[in-house]
């Protein structure tokens, strides 16, 4: 079986989670949102398989340090993967 990593746009995150530019920034600033991948000079993206995790988490309405901790392993999750935050 092939395991493909799809990558997702900003403006596709922006889309699923219906957070505005701005919003989406400090989320990310304040660990409370996956970091992107840098792609190429000018783009950025996420692997989709993470923000449908992060999404599938917040429904539960976790706290602030909850959110953190999910981000942090996510994160660390892609330097054991080989992925760059």
């Amino acid at each position: 079986m092939h395991n493909e990593t799809v990558l997702i746009s900003t403006r596709e995150v922006l889309r699923r989670t219906g957070y505005s530019r701005t919003t989406l920034h400090n989320k990310i600033n304040e660990s409370l949102f996956i970091r992107p991948i840098k792609f190429g000079e000018r783009n950025t993206v996420w692997p989709q398989s993470e923000v449908e995790a992060f999404l599938k988490f917040i429904i539960s309405e976790p706290s602030n340090e909850q959110v953190k901790e999910l981000v942090q392993q996510i994160h660390d999750r892609r330097k054991t993967d080989g992925m760059k935050p």
